[in-house]
């Protein structure tokens, strides 16, 4: 849907696909067919996954729908604010804990400690899994707009090309409406150059510290064992303050 050739420094499955299209000489679009294949790929893959899925508890599969509804609710909500190009930071932050956060944290999280008997974590793993995931987010967002696509394995500045509704990009419209002329010419270096150091990007570079804190306090009251203490700690500064 982001249109990236690239994913962890591979070929998108949409152009691996498209590739294999053009080398055989086939009939019709090589675009079509690659995206054609490569949703049809990511249906697959959901099929299993609701396999594998199947027999645990009522618990844990109401946990598993919930991530899955999240997931496409906040895909659909990020498409549409790119659609729109209305800047607008409470959309772009719901957009950050729902796809992002709930997705990659917390509803994994919660489904372990269902798995191990622990639902007394439930809460607990939800501050932690929402901060931490939205921290996610908005470094991945940092490493768009600021990143190496060699070191990321993606290509850098296509956020800003596309005009998708970033916290970063929100905050920078509201904060000097210079931006906005930038964002609809889709200018992604003068953007990048722009934006760098700005008021915006140090406003998500202290909401992501803020977040970090808000996790660790959270890990620091929880009923865990202290090496899992320490080592989810360790994940929230790997996670949010990683550069790929």
């Amino acid at each position: 849907m982001d249109e990236a050739d690239r994913h962890r420094s591979r070929p998108a499955a949409h152009v691996r696909y498209a590739d294999i299209h053009r080398e055989g000489g086939w009939s019709g679009d090589p675009r079509r067919y690659g995206e054609s294949m490569a949703v049809l790929a990511g249906d697959l893959a959901w099929t299993y996954a609701d396999y594998l899925m199947a027999d645990l508890s009522p618990a844990v599969t109401r946990e598993w729908f919930e991530l899955r509804a999240e997931l496409v609710t906040g895909q659909a909500v990020d498409v549409t604010a790119a659609a729109e190009r209305r800047p607008d930071t409470e959309a772009a932050r719901y957009i950050s804990l729902v796809k992002s956060g709930r997705y990659t944290v917390h509803r994994p999280l919660v489904i372990g400690a269902l798995l191990a008997g622990r639902s007394d974590l439930t809460v607990a793993f939800q501050r932690y899994g929402e901060a931490l995931g939205e921290a996610f987010q908005l470094r991945d967002d940092l490493i768009d707009a600021f990143g190496d696509g060699r070191v990321s394995g993606k290509p850098a500045g296509l956020d800003l090309v596309s005009g998708k509704r970033t916290l970063l990009l929100a905050l920078a419209v509201r904060f000097d409406g210079a931006f906005r002329d930038l964002v609809e010419r889709g200018e992604a270096q003068a953007l990048r150059e722009r934006l760098s150091g700005s008021a915006a990007h140090r406003e998500v570079e202290a909401w992501i510290n803020q977040l970090v804190a808000l996790a660790h306090e959270t890990l620091a009251t929880a009923e865990l064992p202290v090496e899992w203490q320490r080592r989810l700690a360790a994940l929230a500064c790997e996670v949010a303050y990683r550069d790929s």
